[in-house]
């Protein structure tokens, strides 16, 4: 997906609650969404075959 969307209008998009949106984890990096948790990672940030450092998140 190319562009750009504000957070709000993506969860409307693939029908999360107003209740869930409140609870959405969003991880950040420099200031940039990295990943929605749960529900998809920015393409900047995906891993590619070139990927050299990958960076695992264990949530409890």
């Amino acid at each position: 997906m190319k562009g750009s969307k504000l957070v709000n209008d993506y969860l409307t998009d693939v029908k999360v609650s107003r209740f869930e949106k409140q609870k959405q984890c969003v991880v950040c990096s420099e200031g940039e969404i990295v990943w929605l948790v749960g529900q998809r990672v920015d393409q900047r940030f995906a891993i590619m075959p070139e990927t050299k450092r990958v960076v695992l998140f264990e949530l409890i």
